[in-house]
């Protein structure tokens, strides 16, 4: 089990360590380790004795005498900054770095520094002018403090963000991953070999793919193909002289205006080569535009299976500027008119218009509430008709009535009503705990259990009513009906066993005894493993399950199959990663399924790709 054991001190060996190991990304040319004369490091690693010599050669440490470095004494504050600032004054300064030699302290920050040696005053104020650390109170840096490994990965993570410190290959970065529409983004690229070393002047191409699904963009041999648009340079997917060079240090700054969500691709290499996803070595990142209000998006606190209210309850709307794709937009002091109309009985009782002010989220709440107009009678009911004007802004009706109903009328209003009438059963919904069983290979079969929820009008749920379940798989619940209470938490519950050692897909049904009231039924699976050596073309997906590394195909004869991280994955003939093809496998986008060489075998690789393409359904 590794540990870093963040609470510790950091010795003088292991802050030599530390620094030889950042100066090749920073730009530092480590010299070839020669012996600096010091006598008491001859029993450490030859590793952590080639680094005291080469940070010594570079002139960051000067050893506690001309002999001696004292490898196993802990790092002080003090100690630190003079460490960084001499490695600092090496480093080559990065894109929004700045070179040491260009600050100037002109602060008093610290108050317990007075007693200290020019030398680490001044590296301590250095320090914190580049932000590199914060002192250990606003007043206070406590250089005779111990300095923990802790504190030593923040001091050497903010002090690389100096330098020219990249990874090797191609790295792209921008100064924020969200930017709003029309607005420009700054873009960072660069490219290191493997020694760290720059690749000043090489061509570099900059694409982009949409973000929704960044692999349709990519052919079966990983070109590119539409979707792709250039970002920056000439021809897209190509390296052509009308590219940019990466400058001296093997950096390129890039400033976009980008219009839409995006993932951002950048890659060099020479004139007339073309980008193969599959091959060429790049780098990505995924920008988010926040694009302006196209729509106010309307929604309620209903209950979820209500269609009434009860005189006197409160529903609060909330009324949300989105763009075009749906997200919030948060745009303080945009104007949202809102006409309501009360109807007592059925007669107009008053028409009210309002003008509400979005607040710093884009947002407006507001609450209704109907009271009962008359005590004495027993039928009485309210409504409430809200018109939603807006100059330029479509209107998005996500309210409980509109969704869960599945009200597709061409109404641009929402109606809400109070009643006091008798709660009567009026939606039923059935759950499964699980939607698929894997039918073992001898035994008794896996137990099905299966709720059903009635609520009435109001939301509310409606117990000791019988419910009626059924289902078309004659070997699993059986030939008729099988009744069951609703609980105090307004649910029935049914299981059964299945102990038939054959593949089915069986549709679950429930209704109320009295037939009023239906539930939309719901398939279960009952799967057989697929055997091993087997392969498939375009076989329809039953459904993905990510959290169990499960995909089920084949509704006549359900098939599982298991996949894991020995596996090959791919999207439409395009290789990527494990958790990019669960993605795409739980978004639903993709509707079938090819495999070859499936095994369950451990070390056995075996081969998914998705696809919308029907080749053939079994090979």
């Amino acid at each position: 089990q590794r540990r870093f054991l963040p609470t510790l001190g950091v010795t003088r060996q292991q802050m030599a360590l530390f620094l030889v190991r950042a100066a090749g990304p920073a730009g530092i040319e480590v010299p070839r380790a020669r012996g600096q004369g010091f006598r008491d490091i001859g029993g450490l690693p030859r590793e952590v004795r080639d680094s005291i010599n080469q940070i010594a050669e570079l002139g960051i440490t000067m050893g506690t005498t001309s002999l001696t470095f004292v490898p196993d004494t802990v790092v002080n504050r003090r100690q630190m900054a003079q460490f960084l600032t001499r490695f600092l004054a090496l480093a080559s300064i990065g894109e929004g770095g700045v070179h040491i030699d260009a600050v100037y302290p002109d602060d008093t920050q610290f108050i317990d520094l007075r007693d200290l040696r020019h030398d680490p005053y001044d590296a301590i104020r250095l320090l914190y002018e580049l932000g590199v650390t914060t002192g250990t109170t606003a007043t206070t840096f406590s250089p005779d403090q111990p300095v923990t490994r802790a504190q030593m990965a923040l001091f050497i993570s903010r002090m690389l963000a100096h330098t020219n410190a990249r990874p090797v290959g191609v790295t792209i970065q921008s100064d924020a991953g969200l930017v709003s529409a029309g607005d420009t983004l700054d873009v960072d690229i660069s490219m290191r070999n493997m020694s760290f070393g720059t690749r000043a002047g090489a061509l570099v191409d900059v694409f982009s793919t949409p973000a929704d699904d960044p692999y349709s963009s990519f052919g079966p041999d990983g070109a590119c193909l539409l979707g792709v648009e250039v970002a920056f340079g000439g021809r897209v997917c190509m390296i052509d002289r009308s590219d940019q060079r990466l400058d001296e240090s093997g950096n390129l700054l890039v400033i976009l205006e980008p219009t839409d969500n995006m993932l951002l691709w950048a890659w060099a290499g020479s004139v007339e080569e073309e980008f193969r996803v599959n091959s060429t070595t790049s780098g990505s990142i995924d920008i988010q535009v926040l694009k302006p209000a196209a729509a106010v998006r309307v929604r309620d606190d209903m209950r979820l299976t209500a269609t009434r209210l009860r005189l006197g309850d409160t529903v609060e709307v909330a009324f949300q500027l989105v763009d075009d794709d749906g997200r919030p937009v948060s745009e303080a002091g945009i104007g949202i008119q809102i006409v309501t109309t009360y109807e007592t009985n059925g007669v107009t009782d008053r028409t009210k218009i309002a003008t509400y002010r979005t607040d710093s989220e884009g947002l407006v709440v507001v609450p209704f509430r109907a009271t009962d107009p008359d005590r004495a009678a027993g039928n009485d009911s309210v409504t409430l008709d809200i018109d939603v004007v807006t100059q330029a802004l479509g209107v998005v009706d996500q309210t409980t009535l509109r969704v869960v109903r599945d009200d597709a009328d061409d109404r641009d209003d929402d109606v809400f009503t109070w009643s006091e009438e008798a709660p009567v059963a009026s939606t039923l919904r059935l759950r499964q705990s699980v939607a698929y069983h894997e039918i073992p290979e001898s035994g008794p079969g896996p137990v099905q259990l299966v709720r059903a929820i009635l609520t009435d009008q109001y939301g509310d749920q409606v117990t000791d009513a019988p419910v009626a379940f059924s289902s078309d798989d004659l070997l699993g619940l059986g030939t008729g009906p099988v009744s069951k209470n609703t609980d105090s938490s307004g649910v029935a519950t049914l299981r059964y066993r299945r102990d038939v050692l054959t593949p089915s897909s069986e549709l679950i049904s429930a209704e109320t005894s009295d037939g009023n009231v239906d539930a939309r039924p719901i398939y279960h699976y009952w799967a057989e493993p697929q055997p091993d050596r087997s392969s498939a073309l375009g076989i329809p997906i039953l459904l993905g399950d990510v959290r169990n590394d499960v995909i089920l195909y084949d509704a006549f004869s359900p098939k599982l199959l298991r996949y894991d991280a020995n596996d090959r994955f791919a999207i439409r003939d395009v290789v990527v990663t494990m958790s990019a093809f669960e993605e795409a496998l739980a978004s639903g986008d993709y509707k079938r399924l090819s495999y070859n060489g499936y095994s369950t075998e451990p070390g056995e690789t075996s081969s998914f790709e998705l696809t919308n393409t029907r080749i053939f359904d079994e090979a």
